[in-house]
């Protein structure tokens, strides 16, 4: 008898997930310190706006609202294409095929994206603490590599390994937080990137744009439905932990970046130091700021 087929349900890993592993994927494709140190940043920069944590919040509370709806119809379609897989359900597989073609194309599109700004990175941060000087795409390579390996790995292996990255992550995120609001500005603690009058019509529309972004992976629990335990209930507290942690990460960070600085002078840091400004230390902050204003 011929062998009989296998279909992609069966050779998954069924029942191997908790609410931790869903998080700790989603936080991954997000990689807070990349939002915190290079999206924000560039948020600050091109919309000259302080106020960039106050979007985070308004993107925060629609994204809830969103999330209810979206893991009712997760516990339905359970199905690792993820979302183009809601798409085909609801309105066809034509129509599925559509979304599939665009969301290969977005999360292809952002994979180059980060390769391209982790070789920098890594480069410029090997060179100080190591000596080693390689070329940026070396390092992007490097970095592709242990992708593709890990990739071709069980999900129990990857979700340990991203588990003590994300930890890793957010200690860092952590520290870097709390040492910057240990040394504001003129010696008090400004509450201006809160404000949210500090925003206006003109920079509005852009720093919604860069919020959504800042929110790539929260939409990813449902894609491990099939290998989570007691997937309706994993996947529900999975999407609205990563929710919770990504908004408290990153307002957090943003509102910390701006406190060493001062609100008059983050816009002119920002674009001075790009996403080296989450890594400043915070006594050098206001020193290298530039003069300019905030809307």
């Amino acid at each position: 008898m011929p062998e009989a087929r296998r279909t992609v349900a069966e050779t998954l890993a069924a029942d191997r997930l908790g609410p931790s592993s869903l998080v700790t994927f989603a936080l991954t494709a997000a990689a807070p310190i990349m939002v915190v140190g290079g999206v924000i940043t560039t948020a600050w920069a091109v919309t000259g706006t302080v106020a960039i944590p106050v979007v985070l919040i308004g993107m925060a509370v629609l994204l809830r609202v969103f999330s209810a709806g979206y893991v009712v119809i997760a516990k339905h379609v359970r199905n690792a294409g993820s979302l183009y897989t809601f798409v085909a359900q609801g309105l066809g597989p034509h129509a599925g095929i559509v979304g599939a073609a665009v969301q290969l194309l977005a999360y292809t599109g952002l994979q180059v994206g980060l390769y391209g700004f982790a070789g920098p990175q890594a480069e410029a941060t090997m060179a100080d603490l190591t000596g080693v000087h390689a070329p940026w795409w070396a390092w992007a390579l490097v970095a592709w590599l242990v992708v593709a390996v890990l990739g071709t790995r069980g999900i129990g292996i990857n979700s340990r390994v991203l588990a003590v990255a994300v930890v890793a992550e957010l200690a860092v995120m952590a520290v870097v937080s709390a040492v910057n609001l240990t040394h504001p500005a003129g010696g008090h603690i400004s509450l201006a990137a809160l404000n949210p009058f500090r925003l206006s019509a003109s920079s509005l529309a852009v720093a919604i744009v860069i919020a959504i972004t800042a929110f790539v992976g929260f939409e990813a629990p449902p894609a491990y439905a099939e290998e989570s335990r007691r997937p309706g209930h994993t996947v529900r507290r999975a999407v609205l932990l990563v929710l919770l942690v990504m908004t408290v990460v990153y307002v957090l960070g943003a509102w910390a970046m701006t406190v060493p600085v001062g609100a008059d002078q983050v816009v002119a840091t920002a674009r001075e130091l790009g996403p080296d400004m989450l890594l400043v230390p915070a006594s050098q902050l206001a020193a290298l700021a530039l003069p300019g204003t905030v809307s």
